[in-house]
């Protein structure tokens, strides 16, 4: 399985939410599928977005 590294903000609403966004990011378990290149794993990025719903 691959696993995520180097969790961060691209764009942040401050006042608490990236701080959440990066906390709810580092829970989701490690069961990527790897990206490949022919038959080797290889690095790769993903972007995960969320919405937060604010009162």
């Amino acid at each position: 399985m691959g696993r995520v590294s180097d969790h961060r903000i691209l764009k942040g609403l401050g006042n608490g939410c990236n701080e959440e966004a990066l906390r709810v990011a580092r829970t989701i378990p490690d069961t990527w599928t790897p990206a490949r290149l022919s038959t080797k794993a290889v690095a790769a990025r993903q972007t995960i977005m969320f919405a937060f719903k604010l009162q």
